[in-house]
């Protein structure tokens, strides 16, 4: 019997919380640090700890890995830019990970994902990011997608087969550069559908602060129900799905005044959303990798933010009527777009796989060689994100003639400093709806 019914939600920590839970970011080279780390993060009034993984272990290159982590340990020193979990003897994870009363989260950008998860189940990870699309697209080149898909069905029978219910998290905004709202939508319906249809545990989707805070509001309320209109059209069962919303991913200013509007704006967009969970950045992102002090600070910020705001009365700053229109051609456009792929391949691994192929799942600046690259984007004077060239048309024509007119601009190959500056956008004037 299926570890899931229709109603589910992971009851040890997301049911009771009446605000988004706070999940900072984070990865230390050895079990001390990283252990110093959650600490901290803990003490600060974090929700969920991060277990960010480090580069040479998400790219297969173990060897390295396994020298850097023996470098860290015998110097105390920091040789690498995350946790190496699959160079800790696991005995040590496990130990690490029973030693804090929070959840865990793994958080990679591993393309072929299995052995990672496996041992991150082993250790008593609660929560798992990731998927075929959001973890191969703007993580890697050459990757097969067919190996990845094959790789991802094997991830979510791992979380399965685990003695807890998982929290499966994808990562639905993709490179996180002016990516247009309807590639995150069909991003997170795939991605979460994949999930369950083979069980891997409660789809989560994320979505991240755009620039415009209507387009966020619009972006996550046609996900919704797009993605219950896809679980009814392919005869699986529905589950209510989960939200994570992350902070702004862009380039961070230097100074932190100004850095931290973006972050107040973003985890008040998180709560007028009702997001499960709000993922944290610092004020000094721009400065290089955050301290274990920094990253404490910004949970306290953030927990600060939280509690000093009320977002049911402030949800009427945002223009309900442009909402609704917003929501009306997403959920319209994904209907179509996905309908398309549903006529054209039965088998679920088809579907996924062709929505890159066929161009529906084309992000802008992502590295894959089986992106087509004919869809681009800039940024309207709202701050919203907006298609300026669809080619070869994969779109239908009234929801670009839309997208064409808000933006008011059109793609040029040597606009690259306008690009740019789209970017950097969250200038600090410019935070408002």
């Amino acid at each position: 019997m299926s570890k899931l019914m229709p109603t589910s939600r992971d009851k040890r920590y997301y049911e009771n919380s009446t605000s988004p839970l706070v999940q900072p970011r984070g990865g230390r080279s050895t079990v001390f640090e990283q252990s110093k780390l959650w600490l901290a993060l803990e003490d600060a009034g974090a929700d969920i700890l991060p277990l960010t993984i480090d580069s040479k272990t998400r790219l297969g290159q173990l060897e390295s890995a396994a020298s850097a982590y023996e470098t860290a340990t015998r110097t105390r020193t920091e040789t690498l830019n995350g946790f190496p979990l699959l160079s800790v003897p696991i005995s040590e994870a496990k130990e690490m990970i029973l030693a804090t009363r929070l959840p865990v989260s793994l958080r990679h950008g591993t393309p072929m994902a299995e052995n990672l998860v496996k041992r991150a189940l082993e250790v008593g990870v609660k929560e798992i990011e990731g998927g075929p699309l959001s973890y191969s697209i703007p993580y890697s080149r050459n990757a097969d997608l067919v190996e990845v898909i094959k790789s991802w069905k094997s991830v979510e029978n791992l979380c399965y087969q685990s003695r807890d219910l998982i929290v499966r998290e994808n990562f639905g905004i993709l490179t996180a550069c002016l990516v247009p709202p309807i590639q995150a939508v069909l991003t997170n319906v795939l991605e979460c559908s994949f999930t369950i249809e083979f069980q891997g545990g409660i789809p989560m989707a994320s979505f991240g602060a755009t620039g415009n805070r209507v387009q966020d509001i619009a972006s996550i309320e046609a996900f919704k129900q797009v993605f219950q209109w896809f679980i009814e059209r392919r005869n699986l069962t529905f589950i209510d799905p989960m939200i994570a919303f992350h902070h702004w991913m862009g380039p961070f200013p230097r100074d932190e005044g100004n850095a931290l509007k973006i972050i107040e704006d973003g985890t008040y967009t998180a709560q007028l959303v009702r997001a499960e969970k709000v993922v944290v950045k610092t004020a000094v992102e721009a400065l290089g990798v955050p301290t274990i002090e920094k990253n404490a600070e910004a949970v306290k910020t953030v927990q600060g933010f939280l509690a000093s705001t009320d977002s049911s009365q402030k949800s009427s700053t945002a223009d309900t009527l442009y909402v609704e229109e917003e929501v009306k051609c997403l959920v319209s456009e994904a209907k179509l777009l996905l309908e398309q792929l549903l006529k054209d391949y039965k088998q679920t691994e088809e579907i996924i796989l062709n929505s890159v192929l066929s161009g529906y799942i084309d992000p802008p600046f992502a590295p894959h060689q089986s992106c087509l690259r004919g869809l681009k984007s800039l940024r309207a004077k709202d701050g919203s994100v907006r298609i300026c060239r669809d080619f070869p048309g994969r779109h239908s024509e009234n929801f670009v003639e839309r997208e064409f007119a808000i933006s008011k601009k059109e793609w040029s190959n040597s606009s690259a400093d306008e690009i740019v500056t789209d970017i950097q956008f969250p200038g600090f004037d410019k935070l408002k709806v």
